[in-house]
């Protein structure tokens, strides 16, 4: 099981979780993403 589990398991951001990890920006290194090119998986996201 991943270290991260318990934040995996928040539906929405909330104050008390922002305040503890800092803005998220990734769940998983492959979930970066470049404006313009695809992700890991081939999908294009919105800004």
């Amino acid at each position: 099981i991943g270290a991260d589990l318990a934040i995996r398991h928040y539906v929405v951001y909330t104050t008390q979780l922002v305040e503890e990890f800092g803005h998220i920006v990734a769940w998983e290194k492959e979930d970066l993403v470049e404006p313009g090119k695809p992700n890991a998986a081939g999908w294009l996201l919105p800004e």
